[in-house]
């Protein structure tokens, strides 16, 4: 049982850093945009949420994603806020 739980908390680690490495290109992207009063968890959720995976974007596709969410975000925050909690981030 400890070894499942060990390989558990290995897995929320590895998860969260590659969420931790979408968060910075997501920043860097809204930065780009001059919109960093935006949350980068709300662009994250709605990413995920779209697409499922965000590992196989070209950096150009992450780009053109994160502008289409910002859209979303814009449009309703609340929902914005409720997606980013459900996926956990």
């Amino acid at each position: 049982m400890k070894h499942i739980a060990a390989e558990l908390v290995k897995i929320a680690k590895e998860l969260n850093a590659m969420s931790s490495i979408y968060r910075k290109t997501i920043l860097k992207n809204l930065k780009h945009f001059s919109r960093s009063d935006i949350d980068p968890r709300h662009i994250e959720a709605w990413m995920i949420d779209e697409l499922g995976t965000l590992d196989y974007l070209s950096k150009s596709k992450f780009q053109a994603e994160v502008r289409a969410c910002i859209g979303l975000v814009d449009e309703d925050p609340r929902l914005s806020e409720e997606l980013a909690r459900s996926h956990g981030l």
